[in-house]
């Protein structure tokens, strides 16, 4: 079942609990950068699939440390038949 968080704060609390196999992230949120959860999602599951929305894709390129974790870079605004596609795909490599 998809979980969903709107911030930092309540990302980390459902990581905690939660054991992703694919994440979407939002590069830019109220209280930090959704980038910062990906080592926490990789120490809960390193063959998550991760994918970051942003309207900043320069910002998300500096993100030197984090690039090699992430799978795909959503530009906003987000064709949904290509997100549709990406999730599709990963669920049924699974």
């Amino acid at each position: 079942m998809p979980k969903t968080a709107n911030s930092l704060s309540e990302a980390r609390t459902l990581i905690s609990d939660f054991t992703p196999d694919f994440a979407i992230l939002d590069f830019n949120l109220g209280d930090g950068l959704g980038v910062e959860l990906i080592p926490l999602i990789k120490n809960a599951n390193s063959k998550c699939y991760i994918g970051v929305f942003t309207a900043y894709t320069r910002a998300v390129l500096k993100q030197e440390e984090h690039l090699s974790d992430i799978n795909e870079i959503f530009e906003k605004p987000t064709d949904l038949r290509l997100l549709k596609s990406v999730i599709l795909k990963q669920l049924n490599s699974e």
